[in-house]
């Protein structure tokens, strides 16, 4: 009751103003109903791509994760999705999609690698939960305080957001950061995202879809070089962070009959 009492408070004194405190207090059984709903809903707003799960490009997906994620919660779960599009999602509950045009787009494992490790500092950031609630606000709020997530006005709020990822600046350049830090803790190069972005934009003359929705491109492809370049280097230099045939093998993960 008293939590409730709370939350209420919170809510009518400014949602958006206090989510960044209000989001880590977030249970994390919640936030892992908020994802299973997420997942749901994008699928339905993306016409239901099919899961991409070939054995030998799964288990390459699985390795480098693994290498990425730190000291995430072990309940982690990154899924690719066949989709024309180029694009990552972060959803509440520790859940990422990848589209999997990101995939074919990226010319080495650490290209991809930055992307997805980016996408792993929003979720170490719990950036989804937090960006729900300034969208919804006492909606949401009020879903959680009665047990009832599967309001319309809550599951709208979960598939736009995770389709905008309208982060601020600030919590854009912490997930760069994140990047950067996992790559080179992995013996990758932290650079990478930042190679991947400027190459997009000077080839295409704009930007991936998941350029559009994590905005700032060359001030962030900028920052992230100067991360790189001050962080601690391997003694025996940079290496990929997935060897020739298992990148080949991520990169054909759709090609096997896909399931839905």
């Amino acid at each position: 009751m008293a939590a409730g009492i709370a939350l209420l408070g919170l809510a009518a004194f400014g949602v958006p103003v206090l989510a960044d405190a209000l989001a880590p207090l977030v249970p994390a059984a919640v936030e892992d109903r908020l994802g299973a709903a997420t997942e749901k809903q994008i699928g339905y707003l993306l016409g239901n791509p099919p899961a991409c799960s070939a054995p030998e490009g799964q288990a390459a997906l699985d390795r480098l994760v693994s290498r990425l994620r730190g000291d995430l919660p072990p309940d982690l779960r990154v899924s690719v999705r066949r989709s024309t599009t180029a694009n990552a999602l972060t959803l509440p509950g520790a859940r990422v999609i990848v589209l999997s045009d990101l995939i074919a787009q990226a010319q080495s494992p650490d290209e991809f690698a930055g992307v997805l490790a980016h996408e792993f500092g929003h979720v170490a950031a719990r950036d989804p939960s937090r960006a729900l609630i300034r969208s919804s606000g006492i909606a949401y709020l009020l879903g959680y305080l009665v047990g009832d997530l599967a309001g319309s006005a809550v599951i709208v709020a979960l598939g736009e957001n995770a389709l905008s990822a309208s982060y601020s600046r600030e919590a854009e350049r912490a997930a760069d950061a994140y990047s950067v830090a996992a790559l080179t803790r992995a013996g990758g190069d932290g650079a990478a995202l930042a190679i991947l972005l400027e190459r997009i934009a000077a080839d295409t003359g704009e930007d991936l879809a998941f350029m559009r929705s994590h905005p700032f491109t060359r001030e962030r492809a900028a920052a992230i070089r100067a991360l790189a370049a001050t962080a601690p280097q391997p003694l025996e230099g940079h290496r990929p962070l997935l060897d020739a045939p298992s990148w080949e093998a991520l990169k054909a993960i759709c090609a096997a009959p896909a399931s839905r």
